[in-house]
């Protein structure tokens, strides 16, 4: 099992990527300095503009690099989380995980508050629905809210606690009928 990152790993990767973003604003900005040589005279105004233009373009194209290779690089990225799920692996200390099971209450479960079914976490919206202008429908919020009490996983292979409030996937169940016009509950 790998373990968090070690301090040094990851200021080596930190000073990487300063350096990278430093050296593509050094180079914007020289590029900016000699395209704006014929339209702006005065060259402490041409400097000027320069230097804020390559820091707006190199946090973009920095930000649209980091986007093109995935947020998530290493122990943390989507393929080592259902890696390690697949093979029942516990995450790091405090990192994240990917799991699946059926959950079971450690303590005493809640009570959905839309269906009154008893659960672990629950998440619900409801809202308003109107019609601008154009014919669009649109949702307008009146009340939403979501809980949740620490439970396990049990997996095929490992039982897993969940201690934070977890992302729950899955369909919202469409509560119909006069008094529940508009609500979505998912428990």
């Amino acid at each position: 099992m790998n373990g968090p990152p070690s301090s040094a790993s990851f200021a080596a990767r930190l000073g990487a990527g300063c350096f990278f973003n430093v050296l593509l604003f050094v180079a914007v900005a020289a590029a900016n300095h000699r395209l704006l040589a014929p339209g702006v005279e005065d060259p402490r105004l041409r400097l000027g503009f320069a230097l804020v233009s390559a820091l707006f373009l190199s946090v973009g194209l920095g930000s649209f690099w980091s986007l093109a290779r995935g947020q998530g690089r290493g122990e943390a990225s989507r393929g080592a989380l259902l890696r390690r799920a697949q093979a029942g692996e516990p995450p790091p200390d405090g990192g994240p995980v990917v799991a699946t099971g059926s959950a079971r209450a450690l303590s005493a479960p809640l009570t959905a508050p839309l269906s009154g079914v008893p659960c672990v976490a629950y998440t619900y919206r409801m809202y308003r629905l109107t019609r601008q202008s154009g014919g669009d429908r649109n949702e307008v919020p009146v009340y939403w809210g979501y809980a949740s009490r620490p439970f396990a996983l049990d997996g095929p292979t490992v039982r897993t606690r969940v201690l934070a409030v977890p992302r729950l996937v899955g369909k919202p169940l469409v509560q119909t009928g006069p008094g529940a016009s508009g609500a979505r509950a998912l428990s």
